[in-house]
């Protein structure tokens, strides 16, 4: 495409606004759904307790309101795990769609963004930047 001149790409890592919280994979997907089954089985079985131990119509009423919150959360994780399995990378975040979660340095991981620039020196011409 052209003749002459030298030509610089680089690539950075900038950090995204966004939380790993808000980064979402199969496996962490996987992770907090079987989390929120553990709760609501752990809190299923206080009812039986309480009808042995003689617990009070208000701690019931909380239990429950507890598991339907726990249900709710549920019907949630698994709705974006669906949005997860089904997006091309793998990975979803849901507040910058964007970012992605990268590996630093020191190993460890944050949600970020890979830019890769291309530059043609000669002419200063910025021939293409994701």
């Amino acid at each position: 495409m052209f003749d002459e001149g030298e030509i610089a790409i680089d690539g950075s890592k900038f950090k995204a606004s966004n939380n790993k919280d808000n980064n979402y994979t199969p496996k962490k997907m996987a992770f907090h759904i079987e989390r929120v089954e553990k709760h609501i089985s752990n809190y299923l079985e206080k009812p039986d307790r309480a009808d042995k131990e003689q617990h009070s119509p208000q701690k019931i009423k909380a239990t429950q309101e507890t598991i339907n919150n726990l249900k709710q959360k549920l019907a949630e994780l698994k709705t974006l795990e669906k949005e997860v399995k089904g997006h091309p990378g793998k990975k979803i975040s849901t507040t910058d769609p964007d970012s992605r979660l990268m590996k630093t340095q020191g190993m460890t991981r944050v949600v970020s963004y890979d830019i890769q620039v291309l530059l043609i020196l000669s002419i200063t011409l910025l021939l293409h930047m994701k």
